[in-house]
């Protein structure tokens, strides 16, 4: 059955299951997509066919010297469970030496950039903006992420809906995820904790949704030190600097 309900095969089939390793080798997806198989006596299993190219979409990630030992985890990965995708990499202070080891690394492009204050993140939605202008639909992915699957669910959201977001697991707004001025700054007069926080750790846009028309605002405030990371904020027990500016 596919993600629209359709019974796309009713092959018999008796197969073992685990994380890793289907054993059922009659049974063919017609398309890429999210399948869930049924069988009389057993519960049913989602599988997630990625096919056999990158599609469209591009992952984007970035990166400085402390983090490049993450960031090759995290290109491992993609490489590991989306063979077909290419990754743009966004250089925020490599190495030479580790410059040297990314131009070596399969399906991926590097980027120069110019960013200030790079623990703040403020550079994020700007590094998304600058991508969707060479690509149709971004995937941004912290450099810390790792890959356990294909990505047909993100795919499927962004084809649906035109974005791909996800939440933190936190309520919003509180005095813990936000300060004032950064809620100010939007106009936003959500009651307190009515919504839940999204993550700005995965990112997925397509050129010309909702969400990209969004982006230069949010550019904007996370421009600014006062919107972004205002004076009362302290660490990240009040203020999540890009998370609380999405």
């Amino acid at each position: 059955v596919d993600e629209h309900g359709i019974v796309r095969d009713k092959q018999p089939c008796r197969a073992y299951v685990t994380a890793m390793r289907r054993a059922c080798g009659d049974l063919r997806a017609p398309a890429p997509g999210i399948y869930t198989v049924e069988a009389d006596g057993a519960s049913s299993i989602e599988v997630h066919v990625r096919g056999d190219t990158g599609g469209d979409v591009t992952i984007v990630s970035a990166a400085d010297a402390k983090y490049f030992e993450r960031l090759s985890n995290f290109i491992g990965s993609v490489h590991f469970w989306e063979p077909f995708l290419h990754i743009d990499i966004y250089d925020l202070g490599l190495s030479s030496d580790q410059l040297t080891h990314v131009q070596e690394w399969d399906r991926t492009s590097l980027f120069k950039t110019s960013y200030t204050d790079i623990p703040l993140v403020g550079w994020k939605f700007s590094v998304v903006l600058d991508a969707l202008t060479r690509h149709t639909k971004v995937l941004w992915m912290d450099a810390n992420a790792e890959l356990r699957r294909p990505l047909t669910a993100i795919r499927h959201s962004l084809d649906e809906t035109g974005y791909f977001l996800t939440v933190a697991g936190h309520r919003f707004p509180t005095p813990k995820t936000v300060r004032p001025a950064t809620l100010q700054h939007f106009g936003c007069r959500a009651a307190f904790a009515s919504m839940p926080e999204c993550t700005s750790a995965y990112l997925g846009v397509v050129r010309g949704s909702e969400l990209h028309a969004l982006l230069p605002s949010l550019d904007k405030c996370a421009s600014s030190r006062a919107c972004l990371y205002p004076k009362d904020a302290v660490g990240n027990t009040n203020q999540r600097r890009d998370q609380s500016v999405l």
